[in-house]
């Protein structure tokens, strides 16, 4: 996220809605803009509402939108010592050895405690599976009841109050299939006995938005009744570039433009945003100033950071309660 005069640039939208947003984005964030460069990058500043397709394709929760501030990522296989204290906690990543849930090899039960100690915050705290390190379970285990009773075991033994699936096998059709059933069976539990299991999706994106094999996933997993409360998009940061900013506002915008076609409705408070830091120089205390402005003025529905830690002064302006 860095500009020509400064060190992390803010993205840019569709040309032709330069001029007008930039003039919104002044007086929303002023302070911010003093670091902006000097071409205007207004997408920072309002949401683009693009023409809405005839059909949905992608379920959404129907109770309160449920957006959080920030969410904290916990690494369950490198946390070490005290965890900062956050909105929300997001636990990754539960993988699996056949139909066995594991963490990176570890039992399903190795992080209890880790997890115990985020739920006596009060926060909400949820579970990511799948990942960049290993298998997620429906792509390991190819029996649906089997398939079934693992996740309703980490359900039980953690207590979430959402689940991620962090998707990096969107091609793979049968796994699509096999997690989605599953998806639409847990909710259904949830329901029947007045409750409502919460399901995101993590998936990587690029100025372009969502690749095509992801944006099907989502598709399939609709067609098949389960429901999706947010899509969080990665957004890798070049080590030392001086348009990451510039980058990660157009992969917003994009994929906000896709999930409004898929869910025929407006997206924003069902996107979430999440920079991947090479190290913690990628991030800014006006960087974030930004990137929080950017969420209150659209609705964002999750603002969160993985990668390189971010410096505490950032890491303050991210987690502060929002106005």
């Amino acid at each position: 996220m860095d500009s020509a005069p400064r060190p992390r640039p803010v993205g840019t939208p569709p040309r032709a809605l330069v001029l007008a947003a930039a003039t919104a984005l002044v007086g929303a964030t002023a302070a911010a803009l003093v670091l902006l460069p000097a071409e205007p990058l207004p997408e920072w500043a309002a949401p683009v509402t693009p023409p809405v397709a005839a059909a949905p394709a992608v379920a959404v929760a129907p109770k309160p939108e449920r957006t959080v501030p920030y969410v904290t990522f916990v690494d369950a296989i490198r946390a070490e010592g005290g965890i900062s204290r956050a909105p929300s906690y997001l636990v990754g990543h539960v993988n699996a050895t056949g139909c066995l849930p594991t963490w990176s090899g570890l039992p399903a039960s190795a992080k209890k405690p880790l997890v115990s100690t985020l739920h006596k915050t009060g926060r909400p705290v949820g579970l990511s599976f799948g990942g960049p390190r290993g298998a997620e379970l429906a792509a390991t285990c190819a029996g649906p009841a089997r398939l079934l009773r693992a996740y309703r075991s980490v359900l039980k033994a953690y207590r979430p109050e959402l689940i991620d699936f962090e998707v990096t096998d969107s091609a793979d059709l049968a796994t699509t299939a096999r997690r989605a059933a599953a998806i639409q069976r847990l909710q259904d539990e949830a329901r029947r006995v007045g409750s409502e299991l919460m399901v995101t999706m993590t998936l990587p994106a690029t100025r372009s938005g969502l690749s095509i094999a992801d944006r099907a996933m989502l598709r399939a997993t609709r067609a098949a009744g389960a429901e999706i409360g947010r899509v969080n998009v990665l957004v890798p940061f070049s080590p030392g570039a001086r348009d990451n900013l510039r980058a990660l506002a157009d992969a917003a915008h994009a994929t906000n433009r896709q999930l409004t076609r898929l869910l025929n409705r407006p997206a924003w408070p069902h996107l979430g945003l999440t920079p991947v830091l090479a190290s913690a120089d990628d991030l800014t205390v006006a960087d974030a100033k930004t990137l929080v402005a950017f969420q209150t003025k659209n609705s964002l529905g999750e603002l969160s950071v993985r990668g390189a830690t971010p410096a505490e002064a950032v890491a303050q302006i991210l987690t502060a309660p929002r106005q």
